[in-house]
């Protein structure tokens, strides 16, 4: 059972942008009262801009950030009430950073584990005392490539298949008080990330980051840049993955797991029923013919 108040509060990380900024402005509008964790100022002027409700209220919360998750878990719980509790909270904060496993440095693959794994975790940790009381529901926004890794990608899948062991341990831990735990699976979403990898690959970072000109993987760079625009004209709006959310907080029995988009559901096929062999030669065809085959 959720919050048996008038108004259903929910917390989402991540709302800045893409399926974050999209979740909180639908939640807001079906008169959820939304806290919206953003890193910044002017993030949250953006958000009140275009939503301009009281039931939309920025809350600065930088996953990393032990202070912040504390002075955030403050204000909301002022603002509840003693008796108040949360419908829901959304671990939705990530990044992702396109580079071969060999030549990422490590400073960058710790960022990324920070923020996608060990941020949502602290968040949850925080506000689960709110959740209880409201046998609220937890929904952790994964990847498809936490059950199928790509090439050149393997930092970011790596921090999604922890997330995945780390939402079925969590569900299992708090099914016997009725929270539930629910984990989203996307494939490629269009958000602004995409804006910011292509930053990436046109500037000089992205050919450091695949290990400078003339380095083995100067054909796999030229691949990526070609491949990320097809993903892009394909890719699933973030509207619909807060649509999903939305109903996730408003079933009664949500499901464990949700699989979103044409492409999640082909790699989950492929990972399941295909050959690992088959699979790895099928990627390696697919990644010659968009890098010119040549290096």
């Amino acid at each position: 059972m959720l919050d048996s108040s008038n108004i259903q509060s929910v917390v989402i990380t991540g709302a800045s942008s893409g399926i974050g900024r999209a979740t909180a402005l639908l939640l807001a509008q079906a008169q959820y009262r939304v806290f919206a964790g953003v890193r910044t100022t002017q993030a949250a002027e953006a958000l009140l801009s275009v939503c301009p409700s009281t039931t939309l209220i920025p809350v600065n919360l930088d996953v990393t950030r032990e202070d912040q998750i504390r002075a955030a878990v403050a204000l909301i719980s002022e603002t509840l009430g003693p008796a108040g509790g949360l419908a829901a909270l959304i671990n939705n904060a990530g990044i992702v950073l396109c580079s071969p496993l060999e030549t990422c440095p490590i400073a960058l693959i710790r960022d990324q584990f920070e923020v996608n794994l060990i941020g949502q975790l602290a968040v949850t940790q925080a506000f689960l005392p709110l959740i209880r009381k409201c046998q609220g529901r937890i929904i952790n926004i994964g990847s498809i490539s936490g059950r199928f890794s790509p090439p050149y990608l393997g930092a970011y899948a790596a921090t999604k298949h922890a997330i995945e062991a780390m939402t079925d341990a969590l569900r299992r831990e708090l099914l016997p008080e009725g929270i539930r735990v629910c984990l989203i699976e996307p494939g490629a979403i269009e958000t602004a990330v995409w804006n910011k990898s292509e930053d990436t690959y046109r500037s000089g970072l992205g050919a450091e980051l695949f290990g400078g000109p003339g380095s083995h993987y100067t054909a796999a760079l030229r691949a990526i840049q070609h491949l990320s625009a097809r993903l892009r004209a394909k890719a699933t709006r973030p509207e619909v993955v807060a649509k999903l959310i939305t109903r996730i907080i408003q079933t009664p029995s949500p499901k464990s797991r949700y699989l979103l988009g044409l492409d999640a559901k082909a790699q989950a096929w492929m990972e399941q029923w295909v050959p690992v062999r088959w699979a790895d030669r099928l990627i390696e065809s697919v990644l010659v013919r968009a890098g010119g085959g040549g290096s």
